[in-house]
């Protein structure tokens, strides 16, 4: 009897044992080209699970940690195609326009959401994209993975034989530069593939058409992967949203930290076009902290038109870690009724008087056309929050009517 007793006690443990381990369960998301796509050569034989991106997700799957890899890379590819949906690349060359198909945009969106996201852009038209652009794009490409609170981390360049010498050394170069930029989350899938002198692929690893790896050297780099820890980096700092108001002709920039471990200073960066960001001011930090911390920045000298904000949290390590943006249109000679901000997925209006009429937002897409029009419900408040969450990526221009005023603004929704 006492063996009946305890049998269903036990199914119930068994099954409350399974249920937390599917729930425990994460997911990788890869975006790139074809290194990441699993691509071989037909001659060589080798089947598509040969490649990096199937030997983690073996490895993984092996240990119970993964129950979905979203494996969205794709050959011939390069950076710009990865870029957020909304984006416009420069004018010029042949800047390829972002593929929604295959870039972070839909990666931050995938069901089920993924727990970590991997970019992996080795060398397609890095013969030409200038090493600062690269960059750009993959700092991007992170942000837009970061806003979501996805960790992301990036690959270095990979060595091509095809190049000429200056083109090879500019490969190594990028990973320098990317390996300084993105710090503990940067994968090295260079040095220990490439020859040198040279900066070719070391024979061992070469499958033979100058650009792809054989199966060992996509060991080489799942090791790497592997060595990096994807699903337990721990992050020193956790931002809350970074606001951006104009006040007596400053914007004034108010954040906080949720926590903080380690945490040097913050490096609060500016750009009047949401792409090149510069240093604007350094300020200390509280170093560690296990509680809410608010800061703040007033900025005397913002430009005419948008002014676009960012902080970067630097940690003892070097590591660089960055809050959402937030985007201010500013106008000197202006006597603006109302401010528009935009923060992450939600547009505030904070008015200078409590509107006496009705007060109604339009929204127009990129093309022209009306997106949204709403009449808002601000009976005595100064400030409306309107979320846009569902609006698709792409830059918007905005209008407020009320108490025969017009106010436009813009912004750009990433993903």
């Amino acid at each position: 009897m006492k063996y009946f007793k305890l049998f269903p006690i036990s199914l119930c443990l068994v099954f409350c044992f399974l249920t937390l381990k599917v729930l425990s369960q994460k997911r990788i998301a890869v975006i790139g080209s074809s290194s990441a796509a699993g691509y071989f050569p037909v001659s060589s034989g080798y089947p598509k699970d040969s490649a990096w991106v199937y030997k983690i997700k073996k490895h993984f799957k092996d240990l119970g940690i993964i129950d979905t890899l979203f494996n969205l890379a794709q050959s011939s590819t390069d950076c710009f195609e990865g870029m957020p949906t909304s984006y416009i690349p420069p004018t010029g060359f042949n800047y390829r326009l972002p593929n929604p198909n295959i870039n972070i945009t839909r990666a931050v969106n995938l069901i089920p959401k993924p727990d970590v996201i991997i970019v992996n852009y080795p060398s397609n038209s890095y013969d030409w994209i200038a090493n600062d652009q690269v960059i750009t794009c993959l700092q991007i490409i992170k942000d837009s993975a970061n806003a979501k609170n996805i960790p992301c981390f990036i690959t270095t360049t990979q060595p091509r034989d095809g190049f000429s010498a200056t083109e090879r050394q500019k490969l190594k170069t990028l990973r320098d530069m990317i390996l300084a930029r993105f710090g503990e989350y940067a994968i090295d899938f260079f040095t220990d593939i490439v020859e040198e002198p040279g900066l070719t692929i070391k024979t061992q690893y070469a499958i033979g058409d100058g650009v792809h790896l054989n199966p060992e050297g996509h060991t080489v780099l799942k090791n790497k992967v592997l060595e990096k820890n994807i699903f337990l980096v721990i992050v020193p700092v956790r931002f809350g949203d970074l606001f951006a108001i104009t006040q007596d002709k400053k914007i004034i920039l108010k954040w906080k930290t949720l926590f903080e471990t380690n945490i040097n200073q913050f490096i609060i960066e500016t750009s009047t076009d949401g792409i090149y960001f510069k240093e604007l001011a350094t300020i200390p930090s509280r170093f560690y902290s296990s509680t809410t911390q608010q800061y703040s920045f007033m900025h005397n000298t913002p430009e005419n038109g948008e002014n676009w904000y960012r902080i970067v949290a630097i940690s003892a390590s070097g590591l660089k870690l960055y809050s959402n943006i937030a985007i201010v249109k500013f106008n000197k000679s202006s006597s603006e009724k109302v401010n528009i901000m935009a923060v992450d997925n939600r547009i505030i209006l904070s008015f200078k008087k409590i509107p006496k009429t009705a007060v109604i937002i339009t929204f127009i897409d990129s093309q022209g056309k009306l997106f949204y029009k709403k009449q808002l419900e601000v009976i005595n408040t100064k400030s409306y929050t309107l979320p846009v969450s569902d609006f698709p990526a792409g830059k918007y221009f905005i209008q407020c009517f009320f108490d025969n005023n017009k106010e436009t603004g813009q912004f750009v929704k990433y993903y």
